[in-house]
């Protein structure tokens, strides 16, 4: 069943400010689902550079986030998504909340939720990573998102906002 319901997943707050455009290194691409008829999904691998504690790790681990997010949406296995969110981010823990439940009433989603845009992502001093984000809500519209981020021991989502496509 498809689930159309995403509100949550761009209803969030507003825009924070950025700056400069550091070109990370590809991260790996997202995994892929077997032939099977129940798709078996690997959980993303975090890939060195988003371990690194620089603009360019930073832009990668918001690269490696989408992709943990996009698994999580995929599999309802929330795990590695709440290991990489922090415990104070209300919209982190919302999206976490809304996975655990459609997959515990037996639903589930079955659109790739989030695809990074070709536009470069903009990091501002390692704290905020800014990425334009097509999201499907049974349409695809852009929206710009703000990733603000902590590094306690590696990189993790604080507070995340977006501005709602014109």
């Amino acid at each position: 069943m498809l689930f159309r319901g995403m509100t949550v997943v761009v209803a969030l707050a507003m825009l924070a400010a950025c700056s400069s455009d550091p070109a990370p290194v590809e991260p790996d691409p997202s995994p892929t689902a077997t032939a099977s008829s129940t798709p078996t999904i690997a959980v993303p691998t975090m890939p060195a550079q988003a371990r690194e504690d620089s603009p360019e790790g930073a832009a990668a681990f918001v690269k490696h986030y989408v992709d943990v997010f996009n698994y999580a949406a995929a599999t309802g296995d929330v795990d590695e998504l709440s290991e990489l969110s922090s415990p104070d981010c209300e919209g982190c823990q919302k999206y976490i909340d809304e996975f655990r439940s459609i997959y515990a009433r037996g639903d589930r989603i079955t659109t790739h939720l989030w695809t990074l845009s070709s536009d470069p992502l903009r990091v501002g001093d390692k704290s905020l990573v800014t990425a334009g984000i097509d999201v499907d809500e049974g349409e695809v519209k852009r929206y710009r998102f703000n990733f603000m981020l902590a590094r306690p021991d590696q990189f993790q989502i604080q507070r995340i906002t977006f501005e709602d496509p014109a």
